[in-house]
């Protein structure tokens, strides 16, 4: 019985023993729960850390979203109170054109109903209008054919009167004349030769040449004169006829390099002088004398070139003088006498420039009696043409005439310009076009001019620095002669 306290007491020590063993084992197991738990509760801070950040980002989006959404949502209800607004006033318009849409619909069946009548009338028109056509047509022919016959009649007059002073033909004459010369046999050998324009500058400044070779080479060259528009086919066949070296071209119009050059390839040495050319295109074998920069005459631009070369020639000066005369200065009677004869026979410039290149003057008293006569018909050709044309307008800058006939055209707008001191243009109706002449004072007056009649026309050719020729439309009547009177009336 004494045993039994000491029992339980031992088994109360091994039952504490075993709670205080329980008690370990389950303060480890705490611990390790803590740590667990510690672990688990910051791995869930970490992941509610990232899901709250992941949250505020979203959230952030949602709300620029939603601010953008709803300034979105302003313009559009702004958009849908605009459109409202237009469709009203579209609508309103739209209304206001239907209202208007059928007053035109009932104005354009009454315009319908008048445009059935002046149909009718139109038709009626055409036919009028045809007939009126037809006959201007056959008007303007036959305006054309008189004046054409006016002109023919002229000319034959002329000639008949001329050829009555003398025997045989003028073509025969003016050969006897050449043929007879020394000099003539001198040429027919040279390799040198000169094609020039048959008038007195032209003529002139090729005696000037041909006393140039005479003096220095003892060589007279082979001569041509050309008109402007056989110039390519004369020069083509006068170097291939005459097997050339040497050409001289003066007192021609501006040249189309591009289509003589290679006509003249054959050549050593080409050389031209004229008053008429602006522009220069020089090479070793060319030579281009012009007068771009002044309103010197081709035999002046010639003398000034021959001095160069240590020509003296003879009787120069005063030849050179008669040229300028036949530029616009009044002309002495052996200056006009020449002019005239030339204008009313070209070939009279054969023996001209023989007599010249030869002697300085005309010795020949059958070629001074030529040439009286021609200059006697020449007169008697201008003072008819000027009983033909009539003054149209007169100003302080010009005058207008009009003339049925063209024959001396240029010769009676000279003297025009010489008696009255101003430019002179003359009109000349042929056919569907207007024919304008142009003379005037100096260079800058026919560039206004030209300036002038570039407002009805392209077609203007420059035959000189002060001689201008233009084609105009027959339908530019009514601006032309307007424009022409502008001019004529200027102020100086």
């Amino acid at each position: 019985m004494v045993l039994a306290p000491f029992r339980r007491t031992r088994d109360l020590r091994e039952i504490i023993k075993r709670l205080e063993g329980k008690v370990a084992k389950l303060e480890e197991e705490k611990k390790v729960l803590s740590e667990t738990l510690n672990k688990e509760r910051r791995r869930l801070e970490e992941e509610t850390k990232k899901q709250r950040l992941e949250y505020e980002r979203i959230v952030e989006e949602l709300e620029e979203k939603i601010d953008r959404y709803e300034n979105n949502l302003e313009k559009c209800k702004r958009l849908i109170e605009w459109y409202e607004k237009s469709l009203k006033e579209y609508e309103s318009r739209i209304a206001s054109l239907e209202d208007g849409l059928r007053r035109r619909e009932n104005e354009l069946e009454r315009r319908l109903r008048k445009e059935r009548v002046l149909k009718q009338e139109l038709i009626s028109s055409k036919r009028s209008a045809r007939k009126l056509k037809e006959r201007l047509e056959r008007e303007r022919v036959e305006e054309k054919e008189l004046s054409t016959s006016l002109e023919n009649i002229i000319r034959k007059i002329f000639m008949k009167l001329v050829e009555k002073e003398f025997d045989n033909p003028i073509r025969e004459f003016i050969d006897e004349i050449i043929e007879g010369s020394e000099l003539y046999e001198i040429s027919l050998k040279s390799k040198r030769g000169a094609i020039y324009h048959p008038d007195l500058d032209g003529s002139i400044a090729a005696s000037l040449i041909a006393q140039y070779l005479l003096e220095r080479y003892h060589d007279f060259p082979k001569i041509f004169g050309s008109f402007y528009r056989n110039l390519k086919e004369n020069i083509q066949r006068f170097c291939k006829e005459n097997d050339l070296e040497d050409l001289f071209l003066l007192d021609l119009l501006p040249i189309e390099y591009e289509k003589i050059i290679p006509l003249t390839q054959g050549l050593k040495r080409l050389t031209i002088i004229t008053d008429k050319e602006r522009n220069s295109y020089n090479t070793e074998r060319i030579e281009v004398i012009g007068a771009s920069d002044n309103n010197k005459s081709t035999s002046e631009l010639t003398y000034d070139y021959l001095k160069k070369k240590g020509f003296k020639g003879n009787n120069a000066e005063r030849l050179v003088e008669l040229a300028i005369m036949s530029h616009g200065k009044q002309p002495d009677e052996e200056a006009k006498t020449i002019q005239y004869s030339l204008e009313l026979i070209p070939q009279l410039s054969e023996p001209l420039i023989f007599e010249l290149a030869e002697h300085g003057k005309i010795n020949d008293e059958r070629v001074w009696r030529l040439m009286d006569c021609c200059f006697s018909v020449a007169s008697q050709a201008v003072r008819l043409i000027s009983r033909s044309y009539e003054t149209l307008y007169e100003g302080e800058s010009g005058v207008l005439i009009h003339s049925p006939i063209s024959f001396f055209y240029g010769l009676n707008l000279s003297d025009i310009r010489r008696e009255k001191g101003k430019n002179a243009i003359g009109i000349k109706f042929d056919g569907d076009e207007i024919i304008v002449i142009g003379r005037c004072k100096n260079k800058e007056d026919a560039e206004t001019l030209e300036k002038y009649l570039q407002k009805i026309t392209p077609r203007i050719n420059i035959v000189h620095q002060d001689y201008i020729i233009a084609n105009c439309p027959r339908d530019s009547e009514r601006e032309l002669i307007l424009n022409l009177k502008e001019y004529c009336m200027r102020e100086k």
